[in-house]
């Protein structure tokens, strides 16, 4: 292209221009190889010339891994998925949009995979940090009705492949009862009481 030409495929500028055409090409459904092969090229370009756990990097990897994932090549995109969990995680924490939507996303590439005891495993590790973050709060008197919000959804993509009452399981291996008490009273005061007694009854077992 003109502006690699003049700038060096590794200018900054160069990345970001072919980063929105890789964008551009994975809005079009008969680009979306295309689309693949150029986030990857700017992936391992990035990966030389800039720091480790670079904002960019990781919009790069995280489009990796959903570019591979619409292909249906779930191994790359498990692989993908598999190093930007982690970073999200360290970089932006476990509450945030970026990391609960790549989890969504990781879940159901392993369940493509008929790999659902490992599916599961990714949502109970976030739900293991939610739950004890909700136990904090719930012994502190606060409201834990945004926790419990970001926690429904994150089981919201899981539940589609699985059944609610088994997903609603997942809270009940981590065996903080006073977190699920908290849990079912808030889905109690709002009126979802299906899932205030799965809750419940989690607690009481």
């Amino acid at each position: 292209t003109v502006i690699s030409a003049i700038n060096g495929e590794r200018h900054s500028r160069t990345l970001l221009v072919q980063h929105e055409l890789a964008m551009t090409l994975f809005s079009i459904p008969d680009e979306l190889r295309a689309a693949a092969d150029l986030f990857n090229k700017v992936l391992q370009i990035q990966r030389e010339v800039l720091p480790p756990e670079h904002n960019d990097t990781l919009t790069t990897l995280n489009n990796v891994a959903f570019a591979h994932q619409k292909l249906e090549e779930y191994e790359l995109a498990r692989a993908a998925y598999e190093e930007l969990v982690p970073c999200f995680n360290r970089k932006y924490g476990y509450r945030d949009s970026r990391t609960t939507g790549a989890l969504s996303r990781y879940s159901r590439v392993l369940l493509s995979l008929n790999r659902l005891d490992d599916a599961r495993k990714v949502v109970e590790g976030q739900g293991v940090l939610y739950v004890r973050e909700i136990c904090h709060l719930s012994a502190n008197g606060d409201d834990v009705n945004n926790l419990v919000q970001s926690f429904q959804n994150l089981l919201k993509d899981f539940a589609d492949d699985v059944d609610a009452v088994n997903s609603q399981r997942i809270v009940a291996i981590v065996d903080h009862v006073e977190a699920l008490k908290a849990m079912g009273n808030t889905c109690y005061r709002n009126q979802q009481y299906p899932e205030a007694l799965v809750t419940y009854e989690l607690a009481a077992q």
